[in-house]
């Protein structure tokens, strides 16, 4: 439930600095995705049905703040929720360099189903040039923040393991001297 609390709370927050304070920082009118980098965050922690959840929750919320057409970050966040939350299942090695692969494969997987829904819906409005060049531009905004975000919620899940960890050893003695 904590892990639920601190990400909503978090993702909501950025969310609103994602439609308020970053449009002032963005180059060539891109900007970093910082509720894909919450859906990241999540699915890295709580698995691929959460992280399917969240981020379809989140996507949703997203669209109807920017006024796009309503259901495609939705679907898209989820989407990546869930193929972060199976490859967190896949790789035994948890290093430093996991939490970038799996921002920068899921900036790519999410520029790309953007990108296909974008030319399936607006026909020949967008090249495959600013595909490349949105995407390159999103996934480097992406990693950088993603970097301060991850360790984040790497110092939060440590708090919560340490209390957790501190709660059962109380209940093992007490357990232990009643009997």
């Amino acid at each position: 439930m904590f892990f639920l609390i601190f990400f909503v709370l978090t993702a909501i927050v950025l969310l609103i600095f994602q439609t308020t304070i970053f449009p002032l920082f963005s180059v060539a009118g891109v900007q970093p995705d910082l509720v894909l980098l919450a859906t990241v965050g999540y699915s890295l922690v709580a698995g691929r049905q959460r992280g399917l959840s969240f981020g379809f929750f989140l996507g949703l919320l997203q669209d109807v703040l920017s006024g796009g057409l309503l259901g495609t970050n939705g679907f898209i966040k989820g989407f990546v929720g869930y193929v972060v939350g199976v490859f967190r299942q896949q790789v035994a090695d948890r290093s430093f360099f996991f939490p970038s692969l799996a921002i920068f494969f899921g900036s790519l997987l999410n520029g790309a189903l953007y990108f296909l829904i974008a030319r399936v819906l607006y026909a020949d409005k967008y090249s495959w040039w600013f595909f490349v060049r949105t995407t390159t531009l999103e996934t480097t905004y992406n990693l950088v923040l993603g970097l301060v975000v991850t360790g984040a919620v790497g110092v939060a899940c440590q708090r919560k393991t340490g209390l957790v960890n501190k709660l059962l050893k109380k209940v093992t003695v007490l357990i232990s001297d009643r009997v």
